[in-house]
């Protein structure tokens, strides 16, 4: 057998050169077959180790070399595992961060939101803290809050839908009420809620008022989502390319995995 150095030799796509044994395994697929195929048509250094190990067994197999049995490795060296171990750190760093989005999206409270709409009576003024002006709740008992008014000994407080399906009227002595149990306003409804005081005169004739929307799930994640500002999503966006690195390093050492 000619004496060749192969350290004069580089792999041109050492992830697939490394796996070039397997070309002539009789169970290899066609698809893996041909992208190795395509590597010997360029690789010189793949092509000349198939040719040496061409060499070395023909000559075992003439008797003309011998080789301990301590020598041969049990399976190919593969880096496999280690990309495995790489893939599911990242895949677990892109999950929390996209996570974090999400939780930001749900948690964060309407008046944190940078491109919500203004609550009515900001600025001092009486007004309510929650719901704010536009916003969309979920579920179908609603919790309204204010600012204290100076004077009040307490408050009236009316939901009426937009369409005239739904009214409601309740009194507190506190500064926030909850629908009661007996009391649920329809899904996907449009309210308008309006605060009066005990006396009367502490606020304008009309009140205080606020319009907001009930929703389900999907219509409330779509709202959070619509006013939530560009800072929320900069982890979810750091969490989608390091997705897209693992599938493309999945996609490349797909050829390491038997």
């Amino acid at each position: 057998m000619n004496d060749v150095n192969m350290n004069s030799y580089e792999c041109v796509e050492p992830e697939v050169g490394d796996q070039i044994w397997r070309y002539g395994l009789p169970d290899i697929d066609s698809e893996t077959r041909g992208l190795l195929g395509d590597h010997l048509k360029m690789c010189d250094r793949c092509r000349l180790a198939q040719a040496l190990e061409r060499e070395a067994e023909a000559g075992l197999q003439a008797g003309r070399l011998t080789v301990a049995a301590a020598s041969l490795p049990n399976a190919r060296p593969s880096r496999s595992k280690r990309w495995t171990r790489l893939d599911k750190g990242t895949g677990l760093a892109a999950a929390s961060l996209m996570a974090a989005t999400l939780a930001f999206v749900l948690l964060l409270p309407h008046g944190a939101l940078e491109r919500s709409l203004p609550t009515r009576g900001e600025g001092g003024a009486p007004g309510f803290h929650h719901p704010a002006e536009g916003e969309v709740v979920l579920g179908s008992r609603p919790q309204l809050s204010w600012q204290p008014v100076d004077g009040a000994r307490s408050y009236r407080v009316t939901v009426n839908s937009t369409d005239g399906s739904f009214s409601w009227e309740g009194v507190t002595e506190d500064t926030e009420i909850v629908l009661p149990a007996g009391v649920t306003v329809p899904a996907a409804t449009s309210l308008r809620a309006e605060l009066h005081t005990v006396p009367a005169d502490l606020l304008p004739l009309e009140g205080i008022s606020v319009e907001f929307r009930t929703s389900t799930l999907p219509g409330f994640l779509g709202h959070r989502f619509k006013v939530a500002p560009g800072w929320v999503f900069l982890p979810g966006a750091l969490g989608v390319l390091l997705m897209g690195f693992v599938a493309l390093r999945s996609r490349r050492s797909e050829l390491a995995v038997i």
